[in-house]
């Protein structure tokens, strides 16, 4: 039978989004967690600790989609306008780009939209937004190294057009894994997510 729990596993990945410890390495599982993750050793993780029946580490963005179905996730193709459930783990694969992340609403994440490169972003509880770890993104903190676009890997969480689930790729190369039950951020989770963001303010 199907076990784990949606709700656990979106704190958990935004408790590592805002955890400056914890960052992106290519290839990395996360082993300990200061190591770094890439993104679907991220996904998975945060997965594993909520209960769910998947590996506890890396398992590649390629074979994702197996081990989500095993694990009790509905698998959908995407198309562009349909409705997303808050939760959705997105997966894309066209032969040469992969990548994995969390889709969900209603939470504190940086304001950046997915479609620019604007590294210096503000804060707020934003209606569509996606947790990953990621090379190509992140806000600047101290000792980060920036890539090529000035902006910094990181784990994080930042704002999402809707438009942009499928990161500018075929319709047809990404898959949407879907829960049963949808991501519903308790009061509690939002204001204990923002007082961890504040004393991680207060520490720089």
């Amino acid at each position: 039978m199907p076990t784990g729990n949606i709700n656990a596993a979106l704190e958990e990945a935004q408790r590592m989004a805002w955890d400056e410890s914890i960052g992106y390495t290519f290839g990395g599982d996360g082993n300990p967690d200061r190591n770094g993750y890439d993104c679907s050793a991220f996904v998975i993780r945060c997965l594993y600790r909520a209960g769910f029946n998947v590996p506890a580490q890396r398992v590649g963005t390629l074979y994702m989609g197996s081990y989500l179905r095993a694990a009790g996730f509905t698998e959908l193709q995407y198309h562009t306008g349909m409705t997303m459930q808050s939760g959705d783990i997105v997966v894309i694969n066209d032969g040469n780009y992969g990548h994995t992340y969390f889709y969900t609403e209603n939470i504190l994440a940086y304001t950046e939209i997915a479609d620019g490169y604007n590294c210096h972003a503000t804060k707020s509880i934003v209606p569509y937004a996606k947790v990953e770890a990621s090379s190509s993104w992140g806000h600047p903190e101290a000792g980060d190294q920036a890539n090529q676009y000035g902006c910094h890997p990181e784990v994080w969480c930042h704002r999402l057009n809707p438009q942009y689930i499928n990161n500018g790729h075929s319709d047809s190369t990404v898959k949407i894994y879907r829960w049963s039950v949808p991501y519903d951020p308790t009061i509690e989770g939002k204001y204990a997510v923002l007082l961890g963001s504040l004393i991680l303010m207060r520490r720089k």
